[in-house]
């Protein structure tokens, strides 16, 4: 006997006296209706598991991927921070040398008789104008493409003392071959505040490269020493000859 045979024994039910189980039937369909259920439920916990399973190979992807990105970031941050250093110590003697001759020409202009020599003499300009073009930044100009390395103080300070020394030349140039105007001594305020900004904004940058050699620790007794003891005596605007 047959599994079928125990729901119908003949077929179709209802047609030449066959005889349909209706109990049978009830069993049958109640018993697939049940086998059904539970494929569902088997269905419904494999698609949960998976969905868990992915969800954690997910979370764990996704820590993986912040941990590397922390760990290239750190090393980026390391990156620069060498490069700053670097920056900083190949522009210092350079800086130091500049700022120490803007310091002289700031006090010469300066001077109570500076006015006279500035607007009725033409030496006089002539001398400042060579002084002037004396003073460049070789090494800090073949840096420029690694300036972004300093922070957003010392880098832009610097670029704008190129900027100011190269303008304070151009037109104290103009002013050289030129008699007596009655403007000098507008021109002549004008330089003393360009000279001025150049060496309060090397003294920041001077600051800043004297720091760091002075952290990293680079040839610590010759350098950073006496880096640190070159901007004690260095001075500003108002006292450039460092008195106290």
């Amino acid at each position: 006997m047959s599994m079928w045979e125990g729901v119908s024994r003949c077929w179709p039910p209802g047609t030449d006296g066959c005889v349909i189980w209706w109990d049978a039937w009830v069993v049958f369909y109640s018993a697939l209706g049940a086998g059904i259920a539970a494929l569902a439920v088997l269905a419904t916990v494999f698609l949960g598991t998976m969905t868990l399973r992915l969800g954690q190979a997910a979370n764990a992807a996704s820590a993986a991927a912040v941990k590397i990105a922390d760990e290239e970031a750190r090393r980026q941050r390391r990156r620069d921070k060498k490069e700053r250093t670097l920056v900083l110590v190949q522009i210092n003697a350079e800086v130091l040398w500049n700022r120490e001759q803007i310091v002289k020409l700031y006090t010469k202009v300066t001077q109570p008789q500076a006015v006279q020599s500035f607007c009725l003499n033409t030496n006089f300009r002539a001398s400042l104008l060579e002084d002037i073009l004396k003073i460049e930044f070789p090494i800090t100009e073949k840096l420029t493409d690694r300036l972004h390395y300093l922070d957003d103080i010392v880098g832009p300070t610097l670029v704008r003392c190129i900027g100011v020394l190269g303008s304070t030349a151009q037109s104290l140039r103009a002013q050289v071959p030129q008699v007596v105007t009655e403007n000098y001594k507008d021109h002549l305020l004008l330089l003393q505040c360009s000279l001025g900004v150049l060496v309060e904004d090397l003294g920041t940058v001077r600051a800043a490269c004297s720091s760091e050699i002075a952290r990293s620790q680079i040839d610590a007794k010759r350098i950073a020493r006496g880096s640190l003891i070159d901007l004690a005596k260095a001075g500003s605007p108002e006292n450039p000859r460092g008195d106290g």
